[in-house]
C-alpha cells in the first residue's frame, strides 16, 4: 500500500460508526484512494470499552468492504468520530469526522475534544463551520454535508425484520404512527416520560428506535424493558435509522439527541415534539432550538404539547430552512477541497504497472460529475495524464485539482484525446459538432453504452478503447458487469457456468440471502397461490434449492415433489425435512436442461430458475415441459430477476456469480406462448435503479 497511493483508515471504536464512514469509503474508493476499515478487537482497541465488536465485523462482512483487525500506524490519514487520543497508534495525519448535529451548547460534536490533536476536522454544514471558525486555533476545517443520510451509496443492512411489513401486519386498526427516539444516558427521557408516552398507544401505533447503547448495555436493561412495554415495535440499535424516521406521522425525540435534527431531515413533513432532559443541567440549549421545534420541559406539560404539535406543527417551514444550513450540501461538492488535500499526499504509481490504463500523453475529460469520479477510479487513470476537464455549462473553475474548460475554449487548444464521461452524451455530441471539434479524437463513454472492451482477468485489467457508435456491444462495471453481449460475458466470466455455480452450493434460501424479496414473495404466494391449493393436491417445486419454499407450501397440500440439479442442496433439504418431521415432501435430482416429469401435477413452483438459463430456446422448452406436466387450470408461481430496459437480455457477472436478466415483456411472453395466462404480477424488490433498473419480479400464471 505505502509508496503507491494515499492510504486512509477508518478506525472503529463502535459498530454505529460504520454507517457514517461507508459513504466516505465509497467516495474515496471511486477517487482512487486506498481505503479500508480497521476493527481492532476490544482487548487491543484504543477505546478500551464500548466496542460492539462482533456486530461491527458482521456489518463489515455483509457489506463486503475491505477491513483489517490491526491498524497500519504509517497510513497517510486516520479517521475517527471521537477524540484524537483514540488515534494514538497512528503516526501521520488525523481527521475528525462529525456524525450528527446537537442543539446543546455543550455538544461533544462541537467540543474542543473533536479538534484538539487533529490535523483536519470535517463538519456537516455552515452553522457548525462558522461557529468553530469564531473559536480560532481550529485545525483545517471543511464542510462535508451529511453523507450518511444524504448521498446515494451502496449499503447492506442485516435487519431482524422488515419494518414496513411488520407495521402492516400489526397495525390492523390503521392507527397513525408515532416514532420515538430516546437517547440512552442519565439524561434520557425514558425514565421521566414513559408513562405519558404509554398513554398514547390507544390512539397511535408506537415504533421506538432504541439508541445502540440502550439496546446492548447491561446497565440499560431497565430502560429496555420500559421501551418494550410502551411500544408496539422496538427497533434495535443498529437498525436503519432512515427507515424508522420515514414511516412516522409524528416523532418524539430527546432534545439532547442528534435524532432531533436527523429525523426531520429524513422526513420533512413529520410533526415533531422535543423533550427536555429530566436533569436540569442537561438543558443548556442553543437559542435556535426554540425556533426548530416545540419543546416540552416537564412531564406534566407533555400531553398538551404533544396534541398541540399533532394538530398543527407550526415549526415545519422554519425547520426546513435551518436544516439546509445544518446539513449541507446534498452532494459531494464541498468535500472537493479536502479531497485535493488527499490527492496532494498521493504517491504516483509506476506507469508500467499492470491494471493501469495507458493512453496518450495528455487527455481531457468532458464531465465533472459522479460518473466521472467512478470512471477515473475504475480504470485507474493516472492523474498526471489528465490535462483538464470540460463542462458544457461551466459552473466550477477547478475539479480534482485540474482546470475546468468551457467547451468553446477547446477550439483554440491542441488535444490528443477527449473522453466524454457524462449521461448527456447526445447533447455533448451535438455541441462538439457545432464547435467543429475533431470527432476522431473524441470517445463517448456514458452510463448506458460504455465503450470499453474488458480483457479476461478480474484483478489485472487492461482496456482497449473504441468509439461506441460502431461497437455494438457494451458493459457497465460497478459491483459486477452488465452487458448485452454473450461473447463479452463469457470473456469476463470467472465461474464455470450458471449450472455449475448452483451445483456447488450446499444451501440457498431467500430469507437469508435476499430478505426483502423473501417477504414479498411469501405475501404473493399467500395472496394468489395458496388459496387455490387443496389438501389432496400434488405440487412440484422445480429448482427447489435447499427446500425453503417446498416446506412453505407442504402444509397446504397432500404431497410435494422437489427437484434440483444440486445434490448438495438436496441433501440439505432432506436433512431439514427430517429434522422438522415433515413427511409429505420427496426431493429428487433433475437437470433443468434435461427435464422429464413422470406425472402431471396440480400446481407448480418455479422460483428463480430462468435467471440461470441463458438460451431462450432452452428456456421456452423448459416452460413447455412444465406446461405439459401441469393439469389444466393448475397454477404456476414463478419469480426471477428481470430488467426494466428495452433489450433482449442482460448478462450479469461478478466475481463468483453469473446470471441472465431478461427484459420484462420478453420474459412474460415465454409463458404466454406456452399455454399459460397471467393471473397476477408483483414487483417484489428493486435491487438497483443504476446503472440499469433491475429487480425481482413474481408472477402467478394459470394453465389454460
Amino acid at each position: 500500500m505505502k509508496g503507491e497511493h494515499t492510504s486512509v483508515e477508518f478506525y472503529l471504536i463502535d459498530a454505529f460508526e460504520i454507517f457514517h464512514f461507508l459513504p466516505l469509503y465509497y467516495l474515496f474508493e471511486r477517487r482512487g484512494i486506498q481505503v479500508k476499515f480497521v476493527a481492532e478487537p476490544p482487548e487491543s482497541n484504543t477505546s478500551g470499552k464500548w466496542f460492539d465488536y462482533n456486530r461491527a465485523i458482521e456489518i463489515l462482512e455483509v457489506n463486503k468492504v475491505r477491513y483489517e483487525k490491526k491498524c497500519d500506524p504509517d497510513c497517510d490519514f486516520a479517521f475517527t468520530t471521537q477524540e484524537s487520543e483514540l488515534l494514538r497508534k497512528y503516526n501521520h495525519k488525523k481527521v475528525n469526522t462529525a456524525y450528527g448535529f446537537g442543539f446543546t451548547n455543550y455538544s461533544f460534536l462541537e467540543s474542543e475534544r473533536t479538534w484538539n490533536g487533529f490535523d483536519y476536522k470535517l463538519v456537516h454544514g455552515s452553522i457548525t463551520y462558522h461557529k468553530l471558525k469564531e473559536k480560532g486555533d481550529i485545525p483545517q476545517l471543511y464542510i462535508m454535508g451529511y453523507p450518511k443520510q444524504m448521498w446515494e451509496y451502496p449499503v447492506v443492512y442485516q435487519e431482524p425484520f422488515d419494518l414496513a411489513y411488520e407495521i402492516k401486519k400489526q397495525n390492523t386498526q390503521g392507527k397513525p404512527i408515532l416514532v420515538y427516539f430516546p437517547t440512552w444516558d442519565a439524561g434520557s427521557s425514558i425514565s421521566a416520560y414513559w408513562n405519558e408516552i404509554e398513554k398514547l398507544r390507544k390512539q397511535f401505533f408506537i415504533v421506538t428506535k432504541a439508541h445502540h447503547c440502550t439496546f446492548r448495555l447491561r446497565s440499560e436493561q431497565e430502560h429496555r424493558d420500559i421501551l418494550y412495554r410502551i411500544s408496539d415495535i422496538v427497533c434495535g440499535g443498529n437498525f436503519d435509522f432512515k427507515k424508522v424516521a420515514s414511516v412516522g406521522d409524528v416523532a418524539i425525540c430527546d432534545a439532547i439527541s442528534g435524532a432531533a435534527a436527523e429525523v426531520p431531515l429524513l422526513n420533512p413533513n413529520i410533526d415533531m415534539l422535543l423533550l427536555y432532559s429530566p436533569l436540569p443541567e442537561k438543558n443548556d440549549f442553543k437559542k435556535s432550538l426554540s425556533e426548530f421545534s416545540y419543546c416540552v420541559k416537564m412531564p406534566d406539560e407533555f400531553m398538551e404539547g404533544f396534541y398541540s404539535v399533532y394538530q398543527r406543527d407550526s415549526y415545519k417551514e422554519k425547520r426546513k430552512e435551518m436544516l439546509a444550513k445544518i446539513f449541507q450540501p446534498t452532494d459531494e461538492t464541498c468535500l472537493e477541497e479536502f479531497l485535493n488535500v488527499l490527492y496532494q499526499e498521493k504517491k504516483r504509481p509506476n506507469k508500467q504497472e499492470k491494471g493501469v490504463v495507458h493512453m496518450r500523453d495528455k487527455i481531457w475529460i468532458w464531465g465533472t460529475g459522479n460518473w466521472t469520479d467512478r470512471f477515473i477510479y475504475l480504470l485507474g487513470i493516472q492523474e498526471d495524464t489528465i490535462e483538464g476537464f470540460i463542462q458544457s455549462r461551466k459552473n466550477k473553475d477547478v475539479y480534482r485539482g485540474k482546470k475546468v474548460y468551457e467547451a468553446s475554449e477547446m477550439r483554440d487548444i491542441e488535444y490528443d484525446l477527449i473522453l466524454v464521461v457524462s449521461s448527456f452524451w447526445e447533447e455533448i455530441a451535438e455541441e462538439a459538432d457545432r464547435l467543429g471539434m475533431d470527432r476522431a479524437k473524441i470517445v463517448f463513454v456514458n452510463q448506458s453504452k460504455i465503450g470499453i472492451r474488458k480483457k479476461p482477468g478480474m484483478k489485472e485489467i487492461e482496456y482497449d478503447w473504441f468509439n461506441t457508435e460502431n461497437c455494438g456491444e457494451w458493459f457497465i462495471f460497478d459491483y459486477g458487469i452488465f452487458t448485452n453481449s454473450h461473447k463479452l460475458s463469457e470473456r469476463v466470466k470467472t465461474v464455470r457456468s450458471l449450472a455449475d455455480f448452483w451445483k456447488d452450493k450446499n444451501q440457498f434460501d431467500t430469507h437469508s440471502e435476499i430478505q426483502q424479496t423473501s417477504k414479498m414473495q411469501s405475501e404473493m404466494l399467500q395472496r394468489y397461490f395458496i388459496p387455490n391449493l387443496r389438501k389432496e393436491d400434488v405440487v412440484c417445486d422445480f429448482a427447489c434449492a435447499s427446500g425453503e419454499w417446498s416446506e412453505f407450501i407442504a402444509p397446504y397440500v397432500g404431497h410435494l415433489d422437489g427437484f434440483d440439479c444440486s445434490e448438495n442442496m438436496l441433501a440439505t433439504a432432506r436433512k431439514n425435512m427430517e429434522g422438522r418431521q415433515i413427511n409429505n415432501i420427496s426431493y429428487q435430482y433433475m437437470d433443468a436442461e434435461q427435464t422429464s416429469f413422470k406425472r402431471k401435477y396440480d400446481h407448480f413452483l418455479m422460483l428463480g430458475l430462468l435467471t440461470c438459463i441463458e438460451d431462450d430456446t432452452m428456456a421456452s422448452q423448459i416452460i413447455k415441459r412444465v406446461s405439459d406436466s401441469i393439469k389444466s387450470g393448475g397454477y404456476l408461481a414463478v419469480r426471477d430477476t428481470l430488467v426494466m430496459f428495452e433489450t433482449d437480455k442482460i448478462y450479469y457477472n461478478e466475481t463468483d456469480y453469473s446470471a441472465v436478466l431478461r427484459e420484462k415483456s420478453v420474459y412474460e411472453q415465454l409463458y404466454l406462448e406456452n399455454g399459460f395466462e397471467l393471473i397476477a404480477e408483483e414487483y417484489l424488490n428493486v435491487y438497483s435503479h443504476q446503472p440499469i433498473e433491475h429487480g425481482s419480479h413474481g408472477y402467478i400464471f394459470r394453465k389454460k
